[in-house]
């Protein structure tokens, strides 16, 4: 009788604890499980940005010189960017579709009167900046990973001088919180 106590008091305080932890795997759609093949290094070859949507070259080169930047201070994997396509495991083509700049934010798809009456009211700047990244694999010339991807930034400090730095830097955030994980977490559920 008291080992059935015990087994249901551990039942009782291991089973709780046990449903909240965690589980790591890796997540074979995600570009760092396609990169994984190719280093340590992967050798990058950044191209020049294109730019459908027709803006001045100062976005261009921003973003540029961010994603330059980014990938090497990635700490999950390493990343070494290549002067050549020669030397590069893969080659990263990004493509600006839009860039806008506006003194008004468009009201945010909020659900209740209040917020959506107050963000009408707020006067802030906004910025939007979308772009399609192609990484491609050297050797096979096989597309590995395609997205198009959104940063967009509110606030009065954002200016037409410094939106293309803002939403290049933002954009950055975006790539390598969205897309350069390792992996992803699943919860363990008890039954």
């Amino acid at each position: 009788m008291k080992k059935i106590v015990v087994l249901i008091l551990a039942l009782m305080f291991c089973v709780p604890a046990y449903a909240g932890q965690t589980e790591r795997h890796p997540n074979k759609r995600s570009l760092m499980y396609k990169l994984s093949k190719y280093g340590p290094p992967v050798k990058v070859f950044i191209a020049d940005v294109k730019d459908s949507a027709g803006n001045s070259g100062t976005v261009r080169s921003l973003l540029k010189t961010n994603i330059e930047k980014m990938l090497p201070a990635r700490k999950n994997m390493t990343f070494e960017v290549v002067a050549s396509r020669t030397e590069a495991d893969v080659i990263l083509d990004s493509d600006i579709v839009e860039y806008l700049w506006t003194d008004s934010d468009p009201i945010d798809s909020i659900s209740g009167i209040g917020p959506i009456l107050m963000d009408a009211a707020m006067k802030e700047n906004y910025g939007r900046l979308q772009a399609v990244f192609t990484m491609t694999d050297v050797k096979t010339g096989k597309e590995i990973w395609e997205k198009k991807i959104q940063a967009t930034i509110t606030g009065n400090h954002i200016t037409p001088e410094n939106a293309a730095e803002l939403l290049s830097a933002r954009m950055m955030k975006v790539i390598t919180s969205g897309n350069l994980k390792k992996r992803v977490r699943t919860s363990i559920m008890a039954i």
